[in-house]
C-alpha cells in the first residue's frame, strides 16, 4: 500500500507482520537500487518504531533494523550533512552526519516539552529527522485470549519417566479469524525434570510443531496451525533427572508470535495423573511435493520477481 511518501506491505495477521513484510520489501528495493521506493518504505518503518527503538516482536524488529541499516548504508553512505536543532529553553544542538557515523542514532532532549523546534540542515545527501513524544495513559487489564491446560502423566512401571501434554484453545473474547499463523507454546517444567529431545524431534518430524527450543526449566514449541473451535494439544516425554522435594507450580503460557499481547497462561501444581490417551488429531492434507511458504518468504519471492 502506498500513501503519499509512505509505502508498506500488509498481511492478514497483525501490524508486526506488516513491519516484517515491509522490512523485506525495503531490503530488496535497497539491494536492487530502487531507492525512491525504498525511501517510502523506510519512512513507514520509522513511524512504526517504539520509543525503546524496537518494534512489535523480536522477529519484526530484527528484519526492520536490518532493512533500515541496509538502506542507510546505500542511501546515506555518501551523505555529509550538518543538522542544527534549536528550541525555547536554551536548546542549541549541532549534529554532523557523514560516512563515519551514518548508522549511529543521534538524539537530543527538549528542555521544555511542547516548545516549538527549529530544524536546519546544510550539506549534501539525505538524512531523516524524527520528533518523538512519549506519554503514559491508563490501560485496562488485557483479557486472556487463550485457555491453556497442562497435564503431567506417569509412565507405567517407571518412577522417573512420564509425559507432558499442553493444550490450548482460543477464547471467544478474541477468537481466531484463521487457523493459520504462528504461536509459541511455552511449557514450564517442574524443577528436576528434563524434556526428551527424541520425543520433541518426533513432534517436529510429524508436523505438529515447526520447531522447538529448550530453555531454563521450560520448552518452547512453535506452532503454525491451531484449531479455531477446539483444543490443540502437543505431548512430549520428560524424565526426572534429580529428586526435588516440595515442588512449586510450573508456569506455562501461549502467545501469538506476531502479537505477543494476545496470550493465555496457567500455573500447574505438581501432580502426576494416570495416563489418558489424547483424541486423534486431524490429518494434514498435503498435495504432491508442494511446500507451503510463510507469508514473509512468499512476499520476498514476489518482490524479487517484480524488481529484477
Amino acid at each position: 500500500e502506498s500513501t503519499g511518501l509512505l509505502r508498506h506491505w500488509t498481511g492478514s495477521l497483525s501490524t508486526a507482520q506488516d513491519v516484517e513484510l515491509t522490512g523485506y520489501g525495503v531490503l530488496v528495493l535497497s539491494l536492487t537500487e530502487h531507492m525512491a521506493e525504498a525511501f517510502q518504505g523506510a519512512r513507514w518503518l520509522l513511524k512504526q518504531r517504539r520509543a525503546s527503538g524496537g518494534f512489535h516482536s523480536t522477529q519484526d524488529t530484527i528484519i526492520a533494523l536490518s532493512a533500515l541499516a541496509t538502506y542507510a548504508s546505500i542511501a546515506l553512505g555518501s551523505a555529509e550533512v550538518t543538522v542544527r536543532a534549536s528550541a525555547a529553553g536554551g536548546l542549541s544542538s549541532t549534529m554532523e552526519v557523514g560516512a563515519s557515523n551514518m548508522d549511529v542514532l543521534q538524539s537530543v532532549r527538549l528542555p521544555q516539552p511542547g516548545a516549538p523546534v527549529t530544524i536546519e540542515a546544510s550539506g549534501s545527501g539525505t538524512v531523516l529527522v524524527m520528533a518523538e513524544v512519549v506519554y503514559n495513559l491508563p490501560q485496562q487489564p488485557l483479557l486472556p485470549c487463550y485457555e491453556v491446560d497442562v497435564h503431567w502423566f506417569g509412565m507405567q512401571k517407571s518412577s522417573v519417566g512420564g509425559s507432558v501434554r499442553g493444550c490450548v484453545q482460543p477464547l471467544p473474547n478474541c477468537s481466531l479469524s484463521s487457523k493459520d499463523g504462528m504461536w509459541i507454546m511455552s511449557v514450564g517444567l517442574f524443577t528436576g525434570y528434563g524434556a526428551s529431545r527424541q520425543s520433541l524431534e518426533a513432534r517436529r518430524l510429524d508436523g505438529l510443531v515447526k520447531r522447538y527450543e529448550l530453555g531454563d526449566s521450560r520448552v518452547d514449541l512453535y506452532l503454525e496451525e491451531m484449531h479455531v473451535d477446539k483444543e490443540t494439544c502437543i505431548e512430549f516425554n520428560v524424565t526426572r533427572e534429580h529428586d526435588v522435594r516440595s515442588l512449586q507450580a510450573a508456569n506455562s503460557e501461549v502467545f501469538e508470535y506476531y502479537a505477543p499481547d494476545r496470550k493465555g497462561s496457567v500455573a500447574t501444581s505438581y501432580a502426576i495423573e494416570e495416563y489418558v490417551a489424547p483424541e486423534e488429531p486431524e490429518p494434514l492434507v498435503v498435495s504432491g511435493n508442494c511446500h507451503i511458504l510463510s507469508p514473509s518468504l512468499l512476499m520476498l519471492t514476489l518482490l524479487v520477481q517484480l524488481v529484477v
